[in-house]
């Protein structure tokens, strides 16, 4: 075996090294993406039943003559103004809570991966939102195994 037949075996081991390296990087970079675009489309999920809220709540508001009466007819229909947050935004699998104090509302959206929307707003006396509160949080969510106990397991 010549020095050029060496130098050849050896770069076409290393090529093919590479090669291994590029498609094993791709495919991670895929994944990753591929995650990325998941929890992306979950946070608009959950952003656009709040704009979709916050226009039912708006449509409510509009026909009152005050903001405490404004408020009452909010209270009122919380259901239905979910319901029809729910049908505009076009988003499935979302839990939401809603409640009214005085003439604020506030709403917590979340959805099965463990992401929330947190929003108040206050309704004003020219029967307007302000939007007071507008939060997107995730909530780690942990299997229940003890990966290490201080307590000795020889017990």
């Amino acid at each position: 075996i010549g020095p050029i037949t060496l130098v050849t075996l050896i770069s076409v081991l290393l090529l093919a090294v590479l090669a291994v390296l590029c498609v094993t990087t791709s495919n991670a970079t895929q994944a990753m993406a591929q995650r990325h675009a998941e929890a992306t489309t979950e946070t608009y999920a959950l952003d656009s039943y709040g704009q979709a809220m916050l226009a039912t709540i708006s449509e409510t508001t509009q026909h009152a003559s005050s903001a405490q009466a404004a408020a009452s007819d909010v209270n009122a229909n919380l259901e239905s103004i979910k319901t029809a947050a729910l049908e505009k935004s076009g988003a499935q699998g979302l839990s939401v809570s809603a409640q009214v104090s005085g003439t604020s509302v506030s709403f917590t959206v979340s959805d099965e991966e463990g992401k929330a929307l947190d929003a108040a707003v206050d309704i004003t006396e020219h029967r307007t939102l302000s939007i007071d509160e507008w939060k997107l949080s995730t909530t780690q969510q942990t299997d229940e195994e003890t990966l290490w106990s201080s307590e000795s397991s020889n017990q």
